[in-house]
């Protein structure tokens, strides 16, 4: 009887409240989740699942010395992935992270892609804690919830905290957020990652500034090697 009524409430909610496409706003169907099908199509997804020879290691060669790195969409304007990316940051949908992870971390796994050693830790690229409070989570954190998910792999949260509060970086060039990252990051716990392998997770990747801030720090406490994943790659804003 109690599941009859929860899904009774359910399906009255999504008559009252339809569920629609985070980019055109169609309604969804049951199938769907998020965005419609017809937005799927056309989303930029990344196919490539060569995780050592790819544009963000090419992007990090001489800056960060990269074991292996994905991203699951390219990142364009006025498409699926910048709707996403737009509700997981700024419409409390923590929840739309951790899905977008799991399907990362599904791909990777159907493509016998995920190939991270066993000493491996998630390490979500952190938020200052004040934007962090305002908005109620860390969107690369909920991501890394949901690669951890799937994969098993552990998430540490505690190595890197982010010292200085900076508005957005997003229209900024490379040598602008490498001078607004300087110091921005700190290892705070050198014990939680000393000789592990750590996959830095954010939500997007533009110039690489960030990764190559953390990876100063987390060399530090002689981590055994790095990776990356990220949602989406701008390889042009």
């Amino acid at each position: 009887m109690a599941d009859f009524s929860k899904v009774l409430w359910s399906d009255l909610a999504e008559v009252v409240y339809p569920r629609c496409c985070v980019h055109c706003g169609v309604e969804l169907s049951q199938a769907e989740r998020y965005y419609c099908f017809r937005c799927e199509t056309q989303s930029g997804l990344n196919r490539d699942y060569n995780l050592t020879s790819n544009q963000l290691v090419d992007v990090l060669k001489g800056r960060v010395p990269i074991a292996g790195a994905h991203f699951l969409f390219y990142f364009y304007k006025h498409t699926l992935i910048q709707s996403l990316l737009h509700e997981l940051k700024y419409r409390n949908n923590p929840e739309l992270g951790r899905y977008l992870g799991r399907m990362h971390a599904r791909l990777l796994v159907e493509h016998n892609a995920l190939r991270f050693p066993k000493e491996s830790l998630l390490i979500p690229v952190p938020l200052h804690i004040q934007k962090q409070k305002k908005r109620g989570y860390n969107q690369a954190e909920e991501y890394a919830k949901g690669l951890s998910e799937y994969s098993g792999i552990p998430v540490c949260t505690g190595a890197l905290v982010r010292k200085r509060y900076a508005g957005t970086l997003t229209k900024k060039n490379r040598l602008m957020r490498w001078v607004t990252l300087k110091e921005m990051y700190h290892l705070s716990d050198p014990e939680l990652v000393r000789e592990r392998h750590c996959i830095l997770v954010d939500d997007i990747f533009t110039t690489g500034a960030t990764v190559e801030r953390c990876y100063q720090q987390l060399i530090r406490a002689r981590i055994s090697g790095c990776s990356l994943l990220t949602i989406a790659f701008a390889s042009r804003i």
